[in-house]
């Protein structure tokens, strides 16, 4: 999928791109999109680096400058998350299902379930 043939002879479409291995905290405010895939609130804590401040990453994330797409799983309310639909998850508490595809966005052009029928 991503083997070194693949991403060398893709280079030239991320040659302006620059990777910083921080924390998150640490990002530049600057007017970019961001998405942003944190470990989910349920169920996210089999992650190796899973403990996250989901309050101050919401307020972290409605911050930023440009578009923001925050990606969740149900229950999570620490924004108020859509449902893109299509998406269900097995891996909820005791099994039960949830659904995995919330997003939440600063867009007013956000979609809706209604708008991916």
């Amino acid at each position: 999928m991503y083997s070194r043939p693949n991403i060398a002879n893709n280079i030239h479409r991320i040659k302006g791109w620059e990777f910083l291995q921080r924390d998150y905290t640490d990002a530049p405010q600057i007017e970019a999109t961001w998405f942003i895939d944190p470990p989910f609130e349920v169920g996210g804590n089999h992650y190796a680096f899973s403990y996250v401040d989901y309050n101050f990453l919401a307020e972290w994330s409605k911050n930023r400058s440009g578009q923001v797409i925050v990606c969740e799983a149900e229950p999570a309310t620490w924004l108020p998350f859509t449902w893109l639909g299509n998406g269900v998850n097995n891996g909820g508490l005791n099994g039960a299902k949830k659904r995995s595809n919330l997003i939440w966005t600063n867009s007013e052009d956000a979609p809706t379930p209604e708008r991916n029928k």
